[in-house]
C-alpha cells in the first residue's frame, strides 16, 4: 500500500471535519449534528474538508458564505441542505455543490461526498470568489512591495497596524478585526468590528441586520405555535428547559469542555417532567469544571439599572424579576413565582438558566392538562414571545457597552452568556 492510499485510509477512519454555515431556527438540527459521531464540527473553515450549509441564503450572506468556502483546505466540497427554499442563487455561486433533498440525511450526504473527495472520484472545488489583491502593491514604492517609509503604504497589499496609547500607558498596535456572520459560537448573522490592542477590546461596532429576520425563540415546534394559540403548559415548559440546557451545552463547548457539552446536549434531547433530579445533578457537577467560577465569575456584569432594558433570564439574573407567567392565572394556580439572582455576571446568567430549567420541568410535572391563557402574552426562553422579531436593539447596545475594555476571551464569554437570538434567517 502506497503513502497516498495509507493517508486516504486514515482520513476515512476518523470523523469528517465539517464547518457548518447555518441560520437562525436550526438549533435542534445543529445539536443533532454535534451528537453524530461520524462528523466533527470544527471552529474554523481551514480545518474542514466539507462545508455544510443549511437553510435558504439571503443575498447579504452569500458572499460571506463564499469567503468561508474559499478558506477551506483542499480537497474540499460543499453540501447544501436548502429545505424547501429555491436553490437558483446557490447553484449559480456554487456550481459544484451537492444538494441534499428531503428527507435525505445531510450527514449521509457529507460522508459520501468526503469519501469521493479522498479517493479522487470528485475534484476539489476551486475558489468561488476572484483572487483579487486587497490593494494595488506590485511595483509600488521604493522596493516594489507597496511599502513606504518605516510603516507607511500597503506592503503586500495590506497596511501595517498603526500604534496608539492603551489604558496601561503603552504604545501598542491597533488591530481591526471583523467577526461573523458565521463565527460558530455567536448568533447566526451576528457581525461586529472590533479594535484590539493586544487582547484588549478598545472599540466595538455591531453591524445591525438591514431587515427583520425570524423570531429569536421560535426554533422549537411548541414555540412556533405558542404565539398564535393556547398550548399545553407541560409542552411549553419542557421546550423552555430544552432551550436552556442546550444553550448551556453550547457554552460548555465554547469553554473547551466538548465531551461534557455533548453529554449535556444529549440530556436535553431526553428531558421529561421527571427530569428535575437529572438537571440538579448537572447543577452540582458543573462547579467542579471551573466554568461557573474562574472563567465566568465577575465577567460581563450587568447592573440592575442596566438590566431594566433586558428581557427574560438576562434581566432576572440581575435582580429584575419580570416574567409574563406571573400574570397568567393558570401559572398562578400551579404555584409559579419568578426566580432570580443578584450578581448579574456571566456565571449568574448560566446559573439562572439552569435553575429555570429545573423550575420548568417541575411545572411540567404539575401541569397535567393545563394550558396557557390566551391574550396574556407568553414568556419564551429569552423573554416575551410575540413582540420583537429579532434580538432587540437595546440588547445589542448593551453588548457594545459591556465588552469595550474587556480582554477578548472575556468579551466572547459575555456575548455567549447573553444567549442572543439569531440576527438573520439563512
Amino acid at each position: 500500500m502506497g503513502l497516498r492510499e495509507t493517508l486516504a485510509r486514515l482520513a476515512l477512519d476518523g470523523p469528517v471535519p465539517v464547518f457548518v454555515v447555518a441560520g437562525g431556527g436550526l438549533d435542534h438540527e445543529l445539536v443533532r449534528l454535534k451528537l453524530d459521531p461520524r462528523i466533527r464540527l470544527v471552529s474554523t473553515p481551514r480545518s474542514a474538508n466539507v462545508m455544510l450549509a443549511m437553510g435558504a441564503p439571503t443575498s447579504r450572506l452569500l458572499r460571506p458564505a463564499a469567503r468561508v468556502h474559499d478558506q477551506m483546505s483542499h480537497p474540499r466540497a460543499t453540501v447544501w441542505a436548502p429545505g424547501s427554499a429555491s436553490i437558483d442563487r446557490i447553484t449559480r455561486l456554487f456550481p459544484e455543490i451537492g444538494i441534499v433533498r428531503a428527507p435525505d440525511d445531510p450527514v449521509d450526504h457529507v460522508l459520501a461526498t468526503h469519501e469521493r473527495l479522498i479517493h479522487g472520484e470528485r475534484p476539489s472545488e476551486p475558489d468561488v470568489l476572484p483572487n483579487e489583491e486587497p490593494n494595488p502593491w506590485r511595483g509600488v514604492g521604493p522596493y516594489g512591495q507597496g511599502g513606504k517609509g518605516m510603516t507607511g503604504g500597503v506592503p503586500y497589499g495590506r497596511p501595517l497596524p498603526q500604534r496608539s496609547g492603551d489604558r496601561d500607558g503603552l504604545e501598542l498596535d491597533v488591530l481591526d478585526l471583523r467577526v461573523g456572520p458565521f463565527f460558530p459560537h455567536l448568533p447566526a448573522g451576528f457581525e461586529m468590528t472590533v479594535k484590539l490592542q493586544g487582547d484588549i477590546v478598545q472599540e466595538v461596532r455591531i453591524h445591525r441586520p438591514p431587515r427583520a429576520g425570524i423570531r429569536s425563540d421560535l426554533h422549537d415546534p411548541v414555540l412556533q405555535r405558542v404565539a398564535a394559540e393556547s398550548v399545553c403548559i407541560a409542552e411549553l415548559e419542557l421546550a423552555r428547559a430544552r432551550h436552556h440546557v442546550l444553550g448551556f451545552a453550547g457554552a460548555l463547548h465554547f469553554h473547551g469542555l466538548q465531551a461534557l457539552g455533548r453529554r449535556v446536549a444529549r440530556m436535553a434531547t431526553t428531558l421529561s417532567p421527571d427530569s428535575a433530579p437529572t438537571i440538579l445533578r448537572l447543577r452540582r457537577l458543573v462547579p467542579t469544571t471551573g466554568v461557573l467560577s474562574w472563567s465566568t465569575k465577575g465577567v460581563g456584569v450587568v447592573s440592575r439599572a442596566l438590566a431594566e432594558e433586558l428581557r427574560g433570564p438576562n434581566a432576572r439574573a440581575s435582580g429584575v424579576l419580570r416574567d409574563l407567567r406571573a400574570h397568567d392565572p393558570t401559572y398562578q394556580a400551579l404555584g409559579f413565582e419568578p426566580i432570580g439572582r443578584e450578581e448579574g455576571d456571566a456565571a449568574a446568567r448560566w446559573k439562572q438558566r439552569i435553575d429555570e430549567a429545573i423550575q420548568s420541568v417541575e411545572l411540567a410535572r404539575r401541569a397535567e392538562g393545563a394550558r396557557t391563557t390566551p391574550g396574556l402574552g407568553v414568556e419564551g426562553p429569552r423573554g416575551p414571545i410575540g413582540s420583537p422579531t429579532l434580538t432587540s436593539r437595546d440588547d445589542l447596545s448593551i453588548v457594545t457597552g459591556l465588552i469595550e475594555g474587556m480582554e477578548w476571551g472575556d468579551a466572547l464569554t459575555t456575548i455567549v452568556s447573553l444567549d442572543l437570538g439569531p440576527m438573520v434567517q439563512l
